[in-house]
Formats: C-alpha cells, sequence, structure tokens
C-alpha cells in the first residue's frame, strides 16, 4: 500500500477523530499466564473489525509479545 491509498482510507477516522475524540478510544483488558505455552485473552467490547485491525500492528509492534514469541538468549557470569 502506498502513503496516499493509506491517507484517503484514514480520512474518515481522522475526521471522525476530530469531532469527536472519544471516538478514538478503545479500552482493553487482557489476562495472561506465563507458561510453556503463553497466551492473552482479550475482553473487550470493540467490534470484530476494530479487533481484526489492532491485532497486526499489536504483534508487530509489542515489546513484550516480540520478546516472548523470539526469547532472547543470555547469561550472565561474575567476573573474579
Amino acid at each position: 500500500m502506498d502513503a496516499e491509498t493509506l491517507r484517503v482510507m484514514q480520512a474518515p477516522l481522522r475526521h471522525q477523530n476530530n469531532r469527536d475524540s472519544d471516538s478514538a478510544l478503545v479500552t482493553l483488558k487482557a489476562q495472561s499466564r506465563i507458561s510453556e505455552d503463553t497466551s492473552c485473552q482479550l475482553d473487550t467490547d470493540a467490534a470484530e473489525d476494530q479487533i481484526a485491525s489492532l491485532l497486526k500492528p499489536t504483534e508487530r509492534d509489542c515489546v513484550v509479545f516480540q520478546t516472548l514469541k523470539h526469547p532472547r538468549v543470555f547469561t550472565v557470569t561474575r567476573q573474579p
């Protein structure tokens, strides 16, 4: 997608958000348990299309998600 196509797609949302900034807010609650199989459950009143549009950027940008998905191997040593 090029920048102009994205601007055109975002224009109605920007217009709505400029008129009513509260319409841009989505309250999310997440719950998770770290174990061998880590998962999160989402409790929200958001519509399915809103949730779907949030998942990809969240998976891409969430530092916690990326850390769990691609854990770093590190060691701690003590210098005598």
